[in-house]
């Protein structure tokens, strides 16, 4: 708004209007408006002085602690302005529900409203005065118990008094059972001092905790010559009682050695043999003792010709009168010859028979007569001259001639065979070949050779075709 300068009042009917005069007028009216709009956009309150100091007066910050929370909201009634860093106490989710009284051991799987909490509510409890676990709490502990997710219960529970050692504690209900209780927190406060160095024992009387890595400082300073003694500061005397003694006046400085004396050698002569005694002596026998000789015995021990009863010595009675011979050795043993065992001791003369040791008798009598021998395939007897075998006593016999080809000529019977090692001998020649005698491609072979093995298999080597009249004829021992 324009300054003006100057402004004509008190108009009369007769004075003369000028232009400035309109235009003044005009001005007027135009900052009139201009304030009028400016003062309809202003949005702060404006106060005179005096409206400020009332107000100042009446407004005042809290002094006491905020209020803990209340399941029912209210306005409050109080003027005093809470302050910007104010906080309340710790609060729960605990709803409408009332505080529920519990035992110490209460189960909350069975306990109405406990089991009906949902996971992550809680329900403020009071318990009763004293649990062995915690001591001697005050009556009617208050405390919170909490359904966790899990499915299981958390409680905790507080001292009313602030000196408790333990003013909180909490367990967990897991597996039908409580767990046990956990302090999480102690009133003591812990230690911002050195810990003291070793003096006296003392208990102490300060109510603060030491800090678990606390450390004292060393013992740099003792008494007496503890510290370097290399002795004794006086001589001190050990001595030996007993069985063996001695002394030693010493203070350590250097070892020590005891003369030392036998207290309880013997000092009377050894008794001479009688009757056998533990004895009733406290003395011990010198290592060099000798008993007196036995110049006395009872009966005829001291010479005794014969045992005043005889006694038998591996079957045979003895008195000592005389030497003897034992009717026997004493404890048996086996003996085993060829495939026969026999209990031999010396009591009495042992045979073995040839059967018994697997041996062939001397000479067998008996005439087994001409038995046939098995022919192999491919083989045919020359006519009127049949492979047979024979044993008389203990030579076998063989006869015949066979006509063929191969080496298998057949097989001799059982018991006619030869016993431990097989029978080769030589038949001479043989005409091997062509179609009969004197036929070309025929070829007379030497030294033909006929074994007949253990087990009375007969075959001939030597022998590369067909052969024909083949003398078999031989004899051998059985045994």
């Amino acid at each position: 708004m324009g300054l003006i300068n100057f402004i004509k009042k008190f108009w009369e009917n007769d004075d003369i209007v000028m232009a400035d005069d309109i235009n003044r007028w005009e001005d007027g009216i135009d900052n009139v408006a201009t304030g009028l709009n400016d003062h309809g956009a202003d949005t702060v309150r404006h106060i005179t002085n005096a409206e400020r100091v009332a107000w100042n007066s009446s407004t005042s910050v809290a002094t006491t602690a905020p209020l803990a929370d209340n399941a029912t909201a209210v306005v409050g009634t109080n003027a005093t302005a809470a302050r910007a860093d104010h906080r309340h106490p710790h609060s729960f989710p605990y709803g409408n529900r009332p505080t529920q009284t519990v035992t110490w051991d209460v189960n909350p799987s069975t306990h109405a409203v406990l089991n009906a909490l949902a996971n992550g509510e809680s329900v403020r409890i009071l318990v009763a005065a004293s649990n062995a676990a915690l001591g001697a709490w005050d009556s009617a502990s208050a405390g919170v118990i909490t359904r966790r997710a899990s499915g299981d219960w958390f409680m905790e529970v507080w001292r009313q008094r602030t000196s408790a050692a333990n003013p909180v504690a909490w367990r967990i209900w897991q597996g039908g059972a409580w767990r046990a209780w956990s302090f999480p927190m102690l009133t003591s406060a812990l230690s911002t001092v050195n810990p003291l160095a070793p003096g006296t024992a003392a208990p102490g009387t300060s109510a603060n905790v030491a800090r678990q890595d606390h450390r004292h400082p060393l013992q740099t300073t003792i008494t007496g010559n503890a510290a370097t003694a290399t002795a004794l500061a006086a001589n001190r005397t050990i001595s030996l009682t007993g069985a063996v003694t001695g002394s030693v006046a010493t203070n350590l400085g250097g070892n020590a050695s005891i003369a030392t004396t036998q207290a309880n050698l013997a000092t009377a002569t050894p008794l001479a043999p009688g009757t056998a005694a533990v004895g009733t002596g406290t003395r011990v026998a010198r290592e060099d003792h000798r008993h007196a000789a036995q110049t006395t015995v009872s009966g005829n021990a001291g010479t005794a010709t014969t045992l005043a009863t005889a006694r038998n010595i591996n079957g045979t009675s003895f008195n000592g009168s005389a030497n003897i011979t034992t009717a026997n050795w004493g404890t048996a043993r086996n003996f085993t010859i060829g495939g026969t065992q026999r209990s031999v001791n010396g009591s009495q003369a042992m045979t073995w028979t040839l059967a018994d040791i697997g041996a062939a008798p001397a000479s067998i009598a008996t005439d087994t007569g001409w038995q046939n021998i098995a022919l192999a395939s491919g083989i045919t007897a020359v006519a009127n001259r049949t492979p047979q075998a024979r044993r008389v006593g203990n030579v076998i016999h063989i006869r015949g001639a066979v006509n063929g080809s191969g080496a298998s000529v057949g097989t001799v019977p059982s018991g006619l065979r030869p016993v431990g090692q097989a029978h080769g001998y030589v038949v001479g020649s043989l005409i091997v070949g062509g179609g009969g005698s004197g036929t070309i491609n025929q070829v007379q072979v030497t030294n033909i050779v006929v074994t007949i093995a253990t087990g009375g298999a007969m075959t001939i080597t030597n022998v590369g075709g067909s052969f024909s009249n083949l003398n078999l004829q031989t004899s051998y021992f059985n045994s």
